[in-house]
């Protein structure tokens, strides 16, 4: 059921601000479930000549990529609904200030952490996946 609330101060800008970040959050998610699809469907972008699609996959790597990549969609979600929850609250009982909780940004940092693997695992062992390292570094 909606919850009515009068406009007093800044209420309608900050809750404008809670819809932005937690769409922040959703495409964040959308992006790591579409790196996680990549992987599994062995999609390479960009396609190189020297792509053998007869090779065959390390399942090991692929699984683990994607299945990091899910995870950290899942969190993000959570992440950011929990912060859009915790935000409402205080919109509704008119708190002036709007701070970030300590877990959100815990799980932000967990994001880039998984990023930031996800990067050093395409390098390392790409070309076992069908991600050849020459195709990932810009020359």
């Amino acid at each position: 059921m909606p919850t009515n609330l009068e406009i007093i101060g800044s209420s309608p800008r900050d809750f404008c601000m809670l819809e932005r970040n937690f769409l922040s959050h959703a495409r964040l998610a959308l992006l790591f479930v579409l790196f996680s699809s990549a992987v599994l469907l062995q999609i390479r972008l960009p396609l190189t000549s020297d792509n053998n699609p007869e090779e065959p996959m390390n399942g090991s790597v692929t699984y683990a990529l994607a299945s990091m990549a899910t995870a950290a969609a899942a969190c993000v979600i959570a992440a950011g609904y929990s912060e859009y929850e915790l935000g409402f609250q205080d919109v509704r009982k008119l708190r002036p200030t709007y701070k970030s909780s300590k877990l959100h940004f815990v799980l932000m940092v967990l994001m880039v952490v998984t990023v930031f693997g996800a990067c050093i695992l395409l390098l390392l062992f790409g070309d076992q996946i069908g991600f050849p390292a020459q195709s990932l570094i810009p020359l």
